[in-house]
């Protein structure tokens, strides 16, 4: 019976959250009880199938407290941007090639097990595995303003999952610094795109924390979970 790799997790919590603005990063500030990183990072260090847990956060951060669990590892200094922050956690943690790697953002707090399962197994197919929702509204395309087929783009989400030494090689290929990645995803797709890639289902509540609005609304989301609504199984 064939072995399933080992699975390290990167929760980037490096960010200064700007657009928020709070006079601390946003993932520092409260949400629903807790600091808003230890959402993701206790989802993902209560996750049976993840073996360590390592968080990217800024160099004048690095003595915050963090929830005492074995998966939690010492954390990691980020870097000027996402993918320097990345980069310098798989340095760090160096995993073997053969292993996988999850990478999610400290600012989408609510992780659904099951998502974070899909992604898993479907590491056992892929090289790179991104979940991705529909999106809902008219799109067009700037400056130009053609109008863009909604039915055939999706958004991308996080946890995003990559076997080890590709997302190594890619960090490592001189033409990064000719890219300007939103993910890690698009990092791979740009830089290696005969690997094997694809996509499962994203969840419609693992959106991501970004202004004033958006943080009330992941507020009430993390609170009406925690009251065991049927609407938030599974």
């Amino acid at each position: 019976m064939a072995v399933t790799p080992r699975i390290r997790a990167i929760l980037l919590a490096a960010g200064r959250g700007r657009r928020l603005g709070a006079d601390i990063p946003k993932q520092f500030l409260p949400m629903a009880g807790q600091p808003l990183l230890y959402h993701a990072l206790l989802a993902l260090a209560t996750h049976g199938g993840i073996d360590s847990v390592h968080v990217v956060l800024p160099e004048d951060f690095l003595q915050i407290s963090l929830p005492r669990h074995p998966r939690i590892a010492k954390p990691i200094v980020g870097g000027h941007c996402r993918h320097h922050s990345t980069a310098h956690a798989v340095r760090e943690i160096s995993p073997a090639a053969e292993e996988w790697v999850l990478v999610h953002d400290a600012a989408r707090p609510f992780l659904p097990r099951p998502l974070v399962d899909e992604v898993c197994l479907a590491l056992a197919r892929h090289d790179a595995i991104a979940p991705a929702v529909p999106i809902a509204d008219a799109l067009i395309e700037l400056p130009n303003l053609h109008a863009l087929d909604r039915h055939r783009v999706r958004a991308l989400q996080t946890p995003q999952g990559f076997r080890c030494g590709l997302l190594c090689d890619c960090f490592d290929d001189p033409a990064i610094g000719h890219c300007q990645p939103a993910s890690e995803f698009e990092l791979v797709q740009r830089l290696r795109p005969q690997a094997r890639l694809g996509i499962v289902p994203g969840h419609p509540l693992n959106g991501k924390v970004t202004d004033r609005a958006s943080w009330l609304w992941m507020e009430w989301v993390l609170r009406s979970s925690g009251e065991k609504n049927e609407l938030f199984d599974g």
